[in-house]
């Protein structure tokens, strides 16, 4: 779809005025400016700006720049082939995700999920490398080519949207589905309030008997603060055999946010699992699952909110 067709003719145009950055009684704050441009889109939030265009039918290249680095992507989509680069602005030099550098494309992912669903092909696609980009781990240059070919290196769960799927990671405290390492049902929404009051994911133990650690079971450091429900909220499990199912928080949505985008796949269930099971977001452990997501994001199905 051609952007010209779903912008207004005024340009630039300022689609959000969010209070991300508001001085009390000043009015000051950060808007998400997004302009057409006869190939696609360009804008700013902030200090991060962007681009998405297409040069030719056959390519689509995105730029970020923030905190003095850039990053790029460029995806032929006629072969698949998916190459992308994050380097200083200083020196030319490759560089790694910082927690500043996350925290800045989070806040340009929160703005642009604002704007549901329908978007241009460069606008949507945008979306989907922001909300990515922003779990890159910080172990990892910013660096990558993969080839991307649905059924054959990406399997979408679109069919599984709105019901459980099992997710298991490996790491030093065990291997692919263990019961250490596996949860063998987690909720795939992309609804942001399916959640814990904090944001986190709800979990609760095998055979849906949904009570709250008591008496002779020790709860560690999980709360029971939603009673009626018995679910463990507040924390994030560690490796814990006792739980099995999740729910909430977009679990299985490719990206960070909730929803960062409406594309669900086996490798970005794993990666969300790996990194809500006893790890951070920069973790090593974590860092095989994350790469087996780089060409999710670019050519995996939307599957709708």
């Amino acid at each position: 779809m051609h952007a010209r067709s779903w912008f207004a003719l005024a340009l630039p145009i300022v689609l959000v005025a969010c209070t991300s950055e508001e001085e009390v009684g000043s009015k000051s704050v950060d808007s998400l400016v997004i302009t057409d441009t006869a190939k696609g889109v360009v804008g700013s939030f902030g200090e991060t700006s962007f681009s998405s265009e297409m040069p030719d039918a056959d390519h689509l290249s995105i730029t970020v720049q923030t905190n003095g680095m850039m990053i790029t992507a460029e995806l032929d989509l006629k072969t698949g082939v998916l190459d992308y680069d994050g380097f200083s602005l200083a020196n030319g030099e490759n560089t790694q995700m910082t927690d500043e550098d996350r925290a800045s494309l989070l806040a340009l992912e929160h703005e642009l999920a604002g704007l549901g669903q329908g978007l241009p092909y460069q606008l949507d696609k945008l979306r989907g490398f922001v909300a990515t980009w922003a779990e890159f781990p910080s172990t990892m240059d910013l660096q990558f080519m993969a080839v991307s070919e649905e059924t054959r290196t990406i399997t979408s769960l679109c069919y599984a949207k709105n019901s459980y799927y099992p997710a298991s990671h490996d790491c030093q405290i065990n291997g692919w589905w263990t019961d250490q390492t596996t949860l063998d049902d987690v909720w795939l929404s992309s609804t942001g309030d399916l959640g814990g009051p904090d944001g986190v994911a709800w979990y609760f133990p095998a055979g849906g008997n949904y009570s709250c650690c008591s008496g002779s079971t020790s709860c560690g450091t999980y709360t029971c603060n939603i009673p009626y429900a018995g679910w463990w909220s507040g924390v994030e499990v560690d490796h814990d055999t006792r739980v099995e199912y999740s729910y909430g928080n977009c679990f299985g949505v490719c990206g960070a946010g909730c929803p960062g985008s409406y594309q669900f796949t086996v490798d970005c269930v794993n990666h969300d699992q790996c990194v809500r099971n006893g790890h951070v977001m920069a973790s090593a452990y974590c860092d095989d699952q994350f790469a087996s997501t780089t060409d999710d994001w670019a050519s995996a199905p939307d599957c709708g909110p």
